[in-house]
């Protein structure tokens, strides 16, 4: 009841919004703060191409709104969205790749962030770098794995499975012994059965 009033309440501020000034909500705005659903390949293609971006390709005005973006919530989809324009066979590449580089650069620069929106956008970063399952990326994250937000502890820990690189096993294990907050413990579980065998001997 109290989650259908607060969108409710949110749908209600961004139709206000709307009225007031019909530019206020562009289509690329709109495609990324949609509350409960997450927009496809395809309609971010769409939204991003009618945004004004010029010669921008929709993947190169994602990664501006990635790493630029002055509205949290756009920032945050654009990170999150990065990992959808990976080719489907080869995904991204590591160094030199712009979707790679976009995001080790956000975790380069947010990783000593210790509260608020900016933790927000490095734990978005770390999930997004996690889903291009890179194995190489296991040193990035496991240094994550003793950040002080718990918060980004555990997604560290669930992006280390994403990339199935039975090097992370030690760190991951050294982290379990030495943590002590459930919700930390759990993921490092969760990533530890996700390596084992027959994934790692």
């Amino acid at each position: 009841m109290k989650r259908r009033i607060i969108l409710a309440a949110l749908a209600g501020g961004l139709v206000a919004i709307a009225a007031a000034d019909p530019s206020a909500l562009d289509t690329q705005t709109f495609a990324l703060t949609a509350i409960d659903v997450v927009p496809t390949k395809a309609e971010l293609d769409t939204a991003l191409m009618a945004s004004g971006s010029g010669s921008q390709t929709p993947v190169q005005r994602l990664e501006d709104l990635a790493a630029n973006g002055s509205d949290a919530g756009v920032r945050l989809r654009a990170i999150n969205a990065l990992p959808q324009y990976c080719p489907m066979i080869t995904g991204c590449g590591g160094s030199g790749d712009p979707i790679h580089d976009t995001l080790t650069t956000l975790i380069g620069d947010y990783q000593s962030q210790l509260t608020g929106a900016n933790v927000v956008v490095l734990r978005a970063a770390i999930e997004s770098l996690g889903a291009l399952q890179k194995p190489e990326d296991k040193d990035t994250l496991a240094t994550l794995l003793n950040h002080p937000s718990r918060d980004i502890r555990a997604a560290s820990a669930r992006a280390l499975g994403e990339l199935r690189n039975c090097l992370a096993v030690t760190a991951l294990r050294v982290r379990y012994q030495n943590e002590s907050t459930d919700q930390v413990k759990l993921a490092i579980s969760e990533t530890l059965r996700i390596l084992s065998p027959p994934v790692c001997p």
